[in-house]
């Protein structure tokens, strides 16, 4: 059984510890977001559970909110260096998973790899932001630390300033394109009329 560790830290209040699994409210100077803890089981079926948890949750969400955690998956075959070869199966829920429900990885910075037994390399611990998130809080970030006394790499949420003097950078998730109405959605998008200017006369 795994064991996860949430810490928050505010100002001069001290870091609350939270059980896992469990849902986190944490009051932001600008906002309420919401924070899930995960933890997946090991095998494909045995997280199909967790998949329709919190395909769940995220629908009853009405704002910022992430899902963190150890996943113990992969939703891409580079995220597995050596060890044995990904399988389509292994990876298929968890991109359905961030297709469905407009998920995408928080933006990860530090090491490469978050897991390793000294002959695998891979990311199998994730922060997964929905919408509401990427749009209120973009400067937000999770950061790989060294992994210390554990074989996972603890996972560090910041949340800089945003710089208000720069323009917002554009942000393309590739895996929206794989959404089956997605050019259906484009389109409908595209022949709308907007009343903001010449920007939108290409």
């Amino acid at each position: 059984m795994g064991q996860q560790k949430m810490e928050w830290k505010h100002k001069d209040k001290e870091a609350e510890e939270i059980p896992e699994k469990a849902k986190k409210d944490a009051n932001m100077p600008c906002t309420s977001i919401g924070v899930q803890v995960v933890y997946g089981l090991h095998t494909v079926d045995s997280r199909k559970l967790l998949w329709g948890k919190l395909k769940q949750i995220e629908s009853s969400q009405q704002g910022p909110w992430l899902a963190m955690g150890d996943y113990n998956a992969i939703h891409k075959v580079e995220h597995r260096l050596i060890g044995s070869n990904v399988q389509e199966a292994e990876i298929k829920d968890f991109k359905s998973f961030l297709i469905e429900n407009n998920m995408s990885v928080l933006r990860t910075m530090g090491r490469e790899f978050c897991w390793t037994n000294g002959h695998t390399y891979t990311i199998i611990d994730w922060a997964l932001e929905n919408v509401s998130w990427m749009l209120d809080m973009p400067t937000s970030e999770v950061i790989l630390l060294d992994p210390g006394y554990s074989d996972h790499c603890p996972l560090s949420l910041n949340f800089a300033k945003e710089d208000t003097s720069k323009a917002k950078p554009f942000k393309f998730m590739n895996h929206l394109a794989q959404h089956e109405n997605f050019q259906e959605i484009v389109m409908r998008a595209w022949n709308q009329r907007h009343r903001a200017g010449k920007i939108y006369d290409v």
